[in-house]
């Protein structure tokens, strides 16, 4: 597994934990800066391109 896959599914299990940020990132070996980086590069990656189509 590389690091994206494994930060991508930290991120997955956060979301599906119900949990704070905050509380989720405690103890972890990450601060909740580099998790906010990738949070944002796991949400780009989930974006629907909905003009796929349209010309």
């Amino acid at each position: 597994m590389n690091l994206q896959e494994f930060v991508f599914a930290e991120v997955e299990d956060w979301m599906s934990s119900g949990v704070l940020k905050a509380s989720f990132i405690a103890g972890k070996e990450y601060t909740e800066a580099k998790f906010n980086y990738w949070l944002a590069k796991w949400k780009a990656t989930q974006q629907v391109d909905t003009h796929a189509g349209f010309r």
